[in-house]
């Protein structure tokens, strides 16, 4: 008989979170949230981009998206960028984005590399592939 106290769903949300609030200690002395360093990220390996390719890459809805951006614009870190569609608002990172990028890769690095080693590296494919197949 299944029992709602064995809930995946459950059990993913903790590790999660306990996830998140390792990473974003680490990612505390910039002043940055997990979710803002992933953008940070995307926007400087594959450059300016529009909102929704943004979205797709990060995997956020739009208001989440918008939600984690505002931030990052007030503290001038990215900017919108024209396009040829003006209907079409696409996001790059500034100078003070990639400089803050560059500040919080090592701390991001201390953390990952951390949790593989704590957790192993067939763990950390585990969850890989656990996210591509729910993803499908």
């Amino acid at each position: 008989m299944l029992n709602p106290q064995d809930c995946m769903c459950e059990d993913i949300r903790r590790t999660a979170r306990a996830l998140t609030s390792a990473y974003e200690a680490a990612l505390k002395p910039v002043g940055l949230t997990v979710g803002q360093f992933t953008l940070l990220s995307l926007l400087k390996g594959m450059g300016p981009m529009p909102l929704s390719a943004l979205a797709e890459h990060a995997d956020l809805d739009r208001t989440t998206l918008s939600r984690n951006l505002t931030p990052l614009t007030r503290r001038g870190l990215v900017e919108t960028q024209p396009t040829e569609d003006r209907r079409v608002k696409s996001m790059t990172l500034t100078a003070s984005g990639r400089d803050l990028h560059a500040d919080a890769l090592p701390l991001w690095r201390e953390a990952q590399s951390r949790y593989l080693t704590r957790l192993g590296e067939p763990v950390a494919r585990n969850f890989q592939t656990l996210t591509a197949q729910l993803r499908d």
